[in-house]
């Protein structure tokens, strides 16, 4: 009997793997693979979810200005560092509800704080030259308005996603979409559906009809590029998103079909500053200030954080009657 040693013989009801199956995986091989990341996919989320926290509001989403009206109800001036006037759900039309939510989230109020899916068709899109798109929901853009800062980051991302689905767990859908409508930037320095709706048509949200509504739901996406008064150039993009808008609230059963057809294109007011500290409001606004402190109605440090209504006695065709008059004698 040879000392040499004899090659092993596979076990019984076993074959060598030889030539190009050796660099292909078992189906043992690929079954722990996937157990393996299924764990650390599953171990990482759990982990994310009790790591991040629900923060307090970022600085600015929580200033406001304060609206000071004539006797009437129309607007004097707006004075604060932030152009934003929260108010209710109560105070907003619904057709103001249901463009931003045809514009932004379809699904909000039967689906999850945040969609994966569209996640990555996002990424998708963006990397293929297709669009550069969020791909969140709205529960995950009232977070990053309200509670993290602008940058695009992995890190703020990742916040976002476990933010939002804890305050999908604590906050009613109703109370999440309030917060959106009062943290969204629409443009011409207008933050929150009520500055806006002043701001491009001089009423107040609880007045926004389903064309005036659809066009304020389009600024969202671009505010800067869709004011046709900015730029005139840019219409024809704001009247196709305007469309979609409008649409999706048919689609989606908030808009007839007949109505929907009577519709057309509302532009806005132009863009001026009437609500600002110019001409005499200042100095009116400056009186209102002054009455308001001396008499301890409101301390200074609450009137500067903002977000106060404060109606005067004074009525505005007398008012422009007395500057009219100055203007004629002197």
């Amino acid at each position: 009997m040879s000392d040499e040693p004899q090659p092993q013989q596979p076990a019984p009801g076993k074959r060598n793997r030889t030539g190009w199956r050796r660099i292909v995986p078992t189906w043992r091989m690929t079954l722990g693979a996937f157990l393996a990341g299924a764990l650390l996919l599953t171990g990482g989320f759990f982990l994310g979810y009790h790591l991040v926290h629900i923060p307090s509001a970022n600085a600015l989403a929580i200033k406001q200005a304060n609206v000071y009206l004539y006797a009437g109800g129309s607007v004097i001036a707006r004075d604060g560092e932030v152009n934003r006037e929260n108010v209710g759900l109560g105070r907003i039309s619904q057709d103001a509800q249901h463009a931003i939510l045809a514009a932004e989230d379809r699904d909000f109020y039967t689906e999850s704080a945040v969609d994966p899916q569209a996640m990555l068709r996002a990424v998708w899109n963006t990397a293929t030259g297709k669009g550069k798109q969020s791909g969140s929901t709205i529960t995950q853009q009232y977070v990053k308005n309200y509670y993290l800062q602008q940058e695009q980051t992995v890190t703020r991302k990742v916040k976002e996603f476990f933010i939002a689905i804890k305050l999908d767990r604590e906050q009613s859908k109703e109370k999440i979409l309030e917060g959106y409508l009062n943290t969204s930037y629409f443009g011409r320095n207008a933050y929150g559906i009520q500055a806006a709706a002043q701001a491009y048509y001089g009423m107040d949200a609880q007045d926004l009809d389903a064309g005036r509504a659809a066009y304020l739901a389009a600024l969202v996406n671009a505010p800067s590029q869709y004011d046709v008064i900015a730029h005139p150039e840019n219409r024809p993009a704001a009247e196709s998103r305007w469309n979609y808008v409008l649409d999706g609230m048919v689609e989606q059963g908030w808009l007839s079909e007949t109505e929907r057809a009577g519709l057309k294109f509302p532009p806005p007011k132009e863009n001026t500053n009437s609500t600002g500290m110019s001409g005499q409001r200042g100095y009116i606004v400056q009186i209102m200030k002054d009455h308001l402190i001396r008499n301890k109605i409101v301390s200074e440090e609450e009137l500067d954080a903002g977000g106060y209504r404060i109606t005067t006695t004074l009525q505005k065709n007398k008012q422009n009657a007395f500057v009219d008059a100055v203007n004629d004698k002197l």
